[in-house]
């Protein structure tokens, strides 16, 4: 398998209290979806202290950070959901850290895509429905407005149907100056592009069902070649 092809991908932390263990864990969805597109999926574990020197020896073309939990507060006063990780919040922004400097091309989706906005100066908004009318983004099919002009390219159109899994996200108001909106649904902010960096996020996740498969697939196939069109025309 080339260099190419090799993806890095986070992993969520989950509490198995029955087992008394604190695990790594990843949907069987991501490996099936990546490797259907040919790509070589390597798991990047939470506990690595020098994720720079592990991640180095991969030789990744590319990284991904996968959805599930909340990030943790950005500043003093900020909500700590449930579901907050500090380790895992940590291995993610040295994963973007490494990226930057080494200009490796980055996926953020749902969580991941939270993460990108955060990790380059922006906040979150903690409850979703405060922003988007009372309307709940968690497992649910939406529609979603493509302003991005590649995005619509591939998608053939300007909008699309996503699926939803999140009560967090990102408004206007909190995206970070570094990124340019790419989709939204109203308030909400769908899909960003980093203004200079192959760095791209989606609030949806293409590796479930009722995602929109035309637009993944095209985003995963540019992801290869470090956003390359999405950049130039950004």
């Amino acid at each position: 398998m080339s260099v190419s092809t090799r993806l890095v991908l986070t992993m969520r932390i989950d509490d198995d209290s029955a087992h008394g263990e604190i695990r790594d864990a990843i949907s069987h969805d991501w490996v099936r979806f990546l490797s259907g597109m040919g790509f070589e999926v390597h798991l990047l574990p939470n506990t690595i202290d020098d994720v720079s020197a592990y991640v180095s020896c991969i030789s990744p073309a590319a990284f991904v950070l996968t959805g599930g939990g909340d990030v943790g507060p950005l500043f003093e006063g900020d909500t700590r959901g449930k579901s907050v990780s500090d380790l895992r919040d940590k291995t993610e922004r040295q994963v973007l850290e490494f990226a930057v400097r080494q200009k490796i091309p980055v996926l953020g989706v749902c969580r991941g895509m939270q993460m990108i906005n955060a990790y380059f100066g922006g906040t979150l908004v903690r409850d979703i429905t405060s922003v988007s009318e009372g309307v709940s983004h968690v497992r649910a099919l939406h529609r979603v407005a493509v302003v991005h002009p590649v995005l619509v390219e591939w998608a053939s159109s300007l909008e699309v149907e996503v699926n939803s899994y999140h009560n967090q996200g990102v408004s206007r108001e909190t995206l970070s100056s570094d990124l340019d909106v790419a989709a939204c649904s109203g308030a909400v902010i769908e899909a960003i592009v980093h203004k200079t960096l192959p760095v791209v996020g989606v609030q949806w996740h293409p590796e479930r069902p009722g995602s929109a498969e035309l637009l993944d697939r095209r985003i995963f196939e540019s992801l290869q070649s470090g956003f390359m069109s999405l950049r130039k025309s950004g």
